[in-house]
């Protein structure tokens, strides 16, 4: 299945903003998750996460861009925070 993801800035407890991602289905729009949640937009596209066959390590890919944010993806941050939000120490993934 294919999904897309924001990386932006997210609003926190006492109004502070901190640097998160969100990932959603394919059929929802960029922009209207950014601004149903309030993000400020910093790179947004495609994600795959799958399991590596032999390593036992999980595989993060982003790439692409939002057309409706007018973004690119950053791969190389990207996928190194959505690592780390789904708690993989750099030992236990790998990019594309």
């Amino acid at each position: 299945m294919e999904t897309k993801y924001i990386v932006g800035e997210i609003p926190g407890d006492l109004g502070f903003r901190t640097l998160g991602a969100i990932i959603f289905p394919a059929f929802m729009n960029h922009a209207e998750v950014a601004f149903k949640l309030n993000i400020e937009v910093v790179s947004a596209g495609f994600v795959q996460i799958r399991s590596s066959v032999g390593n036992g390590k999980t595989i993060i890919n982003c790439y692409g861009k939002s057309s409706s944010c007018n973004v690119e993806s950053n791969p190389e941050r990207d996928n190194k925070l959505i690592a780390k939000l789904l708690g993989l120490g750099e030992q236990n993934y790998s990019s594309d």
